[in-house]
């Protein structure tokens, strides 16, 4: 048993090393550890200032000779917190609960997410990730599932600058009732250097049940709407 300092932060952890013919294993586990920290160590990630969500977790690395690992797992768990990042979100995003699982190949140069799973109080958001480094950059595409969403709340739990097009139609055309199911994939191109982002693509459809919508203001609203809506 241990306690790092990082950035202050006291955190608990213990430590084991496992050999076989294979090579080498070193397993952390870890508890208390809040992702702010990470404003600390590079100013690319100072939105992270504004992230409170302690976590516990492991992290396991497999190091088939000497002392540089070629794999890494891990997972990561919150029982909630609020997650505030930049102008990302209308508000500060009040998560309910946080589970995630997955793996680094470091030869490869690739991180693949097998669970993430997001409690926001109600409404629950389901995922898979893999970033691949690409010519200095990254490449990343997700598949995202989104259940039992109230439709006024759209607002403060769609990222702002995702799918725009979309989000403000449906954020100035629907109210009341909800999406029961909405889903989404994403293709991400990350610049090699700063936080530049560019939207390679975003496309998905969404379930709605019970919701008003105004498609033109002269005609009245339609109330108890259900149906599907594609998105892009």
């Amino acid at each position: 048993e241990f306690t790092l300092d990082a950035a202050g932060q006291q955190i608990a952890a213990t430590g084991e090393l496992r050999w076989s013919e294979e090579g080498s294993r070193a397993r952390i586990r870890f508890g208390g550890l809040n992702p702010s920290v990470l404003a600390a160590f590079a100013p690319d990630m100072a939105p992270a200032a504004g992230i409170d969500l302690p976590l516990d977790g492991w992290v396991e690395a497999f190091m088939p000779t000497g002392v540089t690992p070629e794999r890494v797992a891990f997972g990561l768990r919150s029982d909630g917190g609020r997650i505030a990042w930049g102008d990302l979100f209308a508000e500060p995003l009040r998560v309910s609960g946080l589970e995630v699982d997955g793996t680094a190949d470091l030869a490869a140069g690739r991180l693949r997410l097998h669970r993430l799973s997001l409690g926001l109080g109600g409404p629950r958001v389901e995922g898979t990730a893999v970033l691949q480094t690409v010519d200095g950059g990254a490449a990343v595409q997700a598949a995202v599932k989104a259940r039992d969403v109230p439709t006024d709340d759209l607002s403060r739990l769609w990222p702002r600058g995702v799918a725009k097009g979309a989000r403000g139609w449906v954020l100035e055309h629907l109210s009341k009732g909800g999406v029961s199911e909405a889903n989404a994939s994403v293709a991400l191109v990350l610049a090699g250097e700063g936080p530049s982002v560019a939207m390679a693509s975003v496309s998905g459809e969404m379930r709605i049940d019970g919701v008003t919508a105004v498609y033109w203001d002269p005609l009245p609203p339609f109330e108890d709407v259900g149906g599907t809506a594609t998105f892009t």
